[in-house]
């Protein structure tokens, strides 16, 4: 039978994510999630990524996948299914770059930064204060002026632990998070860095939308700046799944915004969250989908422009979606407990349709979310819904 040696790159070795940064563009272009290649010629793109892959692929990396079982001689009719592995496997490893909001690990690491760095790998991820104080020993070893590139590095690296931070004063943690990513905008120019500079522009923006400090409509107007400033490197074509993401950031800096015209705040958090679907797919990204739907659903059911009987139906419709996505992706039942409640409320209050119906689907969604809200963790929540409850049945 006709073998061929395939990658199942559902394990990855630790060094292969630098061979897949290497060959960063012909990934988009075969696995694109936009869906520019044509189906006709896909399976001899995917044929020809794998064989470009294993060619760059070193000798030594390529003996220890193969005794590692992650290369392995397969029959020619099932390559179709490597290849399938070798996509999800792909979209897993950007999306989980995605999740880190860091630059990523450059190659050249200065050499006083080794054992550090060694140590700072070995490090659990509930190790933060240990790795902050090594970061923070990093920037004695590299200097501004000396190793800028690496300096700021270390300094994003430092907001990114710092913005996922629970210990301590998490007021605190977010406003060092802000002044790391600060310093490293010292250094990653728009023209000289354009990817660090643009991932540090959005860790900005997302720490200005959850900063506690300060007054709330300012911290969300430097947010949508900071996000704004990042659509200027993730452009649909370059970035889709950060494009898409960053849209649905912009929405929540709107659906959140009260000062201006109610309207338009309203109608702008609106627009992106439709910009984010254009890249969110239900069966490519159940999750965010949903989430972007059950925003949607908020934004419709506040809507003061339009008709209110439209604006409540429409609400209706997204946070339907977002059950149906949320209850694929198994999320805990909490969250589909916050959706059903939003149904609920949406069909307590529709104006269309028959009323009695209408309490009847209200009463059967509150229901639902004393199922999936405990007493103990929700206890206003959970008044609130029997006390509502009690009013469509008295």
């Amino acid at each position: 039978m006709n073998r061929v040696k395939a990658p199942l790159l559902l394990y990855f070795p630790p060094s292969l994510p630098l061979v897949v940064a290497e060959m960063e563009q012909e990934f988009r272009m075969v696995f694109s999630p936009t869906g520019r290649t044509m189906p006709e010629n896909a399976n001899a793109l995917r044929k020809e990524l794998v064989e470009m892959l294993l060619e760059r692929l070193d000798d030594d990396l390529l003996e220890d996948l193969e005794e590692n079982g992650l290369i392995l001689d397969v029959p020619r009719s099932m390559l179709p299914i490597i290849l399938k592995d070798l996509e999800e496997a792909l979209r897993q490893f950007r999306q989980q770059a995605e999740e880190k909001k860091g630059p990523g690990v450059p190659a050249d690491l200065p050499e006083e930064l080794a054992p550090l760095w060694e140590e700072m790998e070995n490090l659990a991820p509930s190790q933060a204060s240990r790795r902050i104080e090594l970061l923070q020993q990093a920037l004695s070893l590299v200097p501004q002026e000396i190793n800028p590139y690496w300096w700021g590095n270390i300094h994003m690296f430092l907001g990114v632990i710092y913005f996922d931070y629970m210990e301590g004063d998490r007021a605190e943690n977010l406003e060092q998070a802000i002044f790391h990513f600060k310093q490293a905008l010292k250094v990653f120019s728009r023209e000289a860095h354009p990817e660090e500079w643009a991932a540090t522009q959005k860790n900005l923006g997302n720490t200005y939308m959850r900063r506690i400090k300060g007054d709330r409509n300012e911290n969300l107007e430097q947010a949508r700046y900071y996000l704004r400033q990042s659509l200027e490197v993730y452009t649909r074509e370059a970035d889709p799944d950060t494009w898409a993401r960053v849209q649905l950031n912009l929405g929540d800096t709107y659906l959140n915004y009260t000062k201006g015209d109610p309207g338009k705040n309203n109608q702008q958090a609106i627009h992106h969250y439709n910009q984010a679907l254009e890249v969110y797919k239900r069966d490519t990204h159940p999750a965010v989908w949903g989430l972007v739907h059950q925003n949607l659903g908020v934004a419709y059911l506040f809507r003061l422009k339009g008709n209110m009987g439209k604006n409540i139906d429409r609400a209706i419709f997204h946070f339907e979606q977002a059950l149906e996505g949320k209850t694929e992706a198994k999320l805990p039942p909490a969250e589909l407990g916050m959706i059903q409640f939003n149904l609920a409320l949406a069909w307590h209050h529709r104006i269309r349709g028959n009323k009695a119906a209408n309490l009847v689907k209200a009463a059967h969604y509150y229901e639902q979310v004393l199922k999936n809200l405990p007493r103990e963790e929700f206890p206003e929540k959970w008044l609130d819904v029997k006390r509502k409850l009690e009013e469509i049945r008295s």
